[in-house]
């Protein structure tokens, strides 16, 4: 596994990181896709695909499970079911690495 982690890959990382918490599909639907939620009538946040389209919403969920078991083949998260994703003592590494490497980033072009 050469390969860097992806744009959403090191989002979903941060994400974990700094929730300290499990992360859920939905969570990075909302977060990374900027996906609108309405609440159902079992007060539930759940997604309007008439307002999102059908193609986009189905795009986006593929994307996050194929990130989930990218992160997770690489021992970087714990997937599941039903719970999302945790950070493993590795993913917290990558994690708190990558998220200095995006402050000291940002921080040179101010």
């Amino acid at each position: 596994m050469g390969r860097r982690l992806s744009e959403l890959q090191k989002n979903i990382l941060q994400m974990a990181y700094t929730k300290q918490d499990n992360i859920l599909a939905k969570n990075v639907l909302v977060k990374v896709y900027g996906f609108p939620t309405v609440t159902d009538i079992r007060s539930k946040m759940v997604f309007s695909r008439k307002v999102i389209g059908e193609k986009r919403y189905q795009s986006a969920s593929v994307s996050v499970a194929k990130a989930f078991n990218r992160l997770a083949a690489r021992g970087l998260v714990r997937r599941e079911y039903n719970a999302g994703i945790t950070l493993t003592k590795e993913g917290v590494k990558v994690a708190s690495r990558n998220l200095t490497y995006t402050e000291s980033k940002f921080h040179k072009t101010q």
